[in-house]
């Protein structure tokens, strides 16, 4: 994964400037866990040969991800981050919004409106809604939009929706026409814990 100078020096501009708010640079520290950036490495790694005209990702976060793509140009439109928090916004537009390559939104997923078509959704966060919130997500996705998500098995309090396994996985996300399934391996505070994805199309 190549990370341009640029990039780098947001994120620790970022935990100067906050480095006497310990809540915000906690939080912000968890982006980097290696079974996070392992997560970046597999969708990088899924869209690489993909020609993207417009790309949302659901669960944003603090754009990590959207920062990652647009740093390696991977879409031709701006990426648009969408999470529920309305910090991660802030945090986007002042600090990680370079030429305006990423459009933060704050929002909920079950109700979020496309405002231009998508080719590309990306949802990260599959652990954290309950199954109404996801059905309302993926039943407001257009037919035959590309999409790749990622959930996994780590027990905590904030994951409300786990997979038993990669089929389990694939049939509580309602996955269609799948391209590809995989399943990494991840170190986490008890031991190993395994990351799903899946890419596919919406039918």
């Amino acid at each position: 994964m190549h990370i341009s100078d640029k990039v780098v020096v947001s994120w620790f501009n970022f935990l100067r400037d906050n480095v006497d708010n310990p809540e915000v640079t906690k939080r912000y520290y968890e982006c980097f866990w290696e079974s996070q950036l392992k997560s970046k490495q597999i969708v990088l790694d899924l869209i690489d040969s993909m020609d993207i005209y417009q790309c949302y990702i659901f669960g944003g976060w603090y754009g990590l991800l959207a920062q990652i793509l647009t740093d390696s140009r991977r879409s031709h439109h701006p990426i648009v981050s969408v999470d529920i928090d309305p910090k991660c916004e802030v945090v986007i537009n002042r600090y990680f919004n370079f030429d305006g390559g990423i459009v933060a939104n704050t929002g909920d997923m079950a109700t979020y409106k496309y405002k231009i078509r998508p080719d590309l959704v990306i949802n990260t966060s599959t652990e954290h809604v309950d199954q109404k919130t996801y059905d309302a997500w993926y039943d407001n996705i257009p037919l035959d939009t590309e999409y790749i998500i990622q959930g996994n098995n780590l027990v905590i309090p904030e994951h409300i929706r786990l997979a038993d396994d990669i089929n389990h996985f694939k049939e509580i996300n309602r996955c269609t026409k799948v391209i590809e399934k995989i399943v990494t391996d991840c170190p986490g505070p008890d031991g190993i814990f395994q990351r799903y994805t899946i890419k596919g199309v919406k039918v």
